[in-house]
């Protein structure tokens, strides 16, 4: 039983550091949705820019303790409407884009 968990440790060990290189040389690409401007009324895809950067090597040092994301979905919440209007807000403030 106990040589089977040693195996079972080191087995688990070598495709964990397996993953690690592949993440380490990985190539992704990345989606940014930019606002031109401050929105009028609801934000249409025209008052964005949607650019795709290609072949975005993902990097993390070899003795690191760094992880790497990957956000599958990103949420748009209802408070983040102040953001994209030109009008100051008793609780926010004034908003820079």
């Amino acid at each position: 039983m106990i040589v089977e968990e040693k195996l079972s440790l080191f087995q688990n060990h070598q495709a964990k550091q397996q993953w690690r290189m592949v993440v380490r040389n990985a190539v992704v690409s990345n989606k940014k949705v930019i606002f031109k401007d401050y929105a009028s009324g609801f934000p249409k895809e025209s008052d964005m820019v949607v650019t795709v950067d290609e072949n975005v090597k993902l990097k993390v040092a070899g003795d690191s303790k760094d992880i790497l994301v990957n956000n599958l979905y990103l949420s748009c919440d209802p408070y983040m409407r102040l953001w994209t209007t030109n009008r100051s807000s008793e609780i926010f403030g004034p908003y820079t884009l």
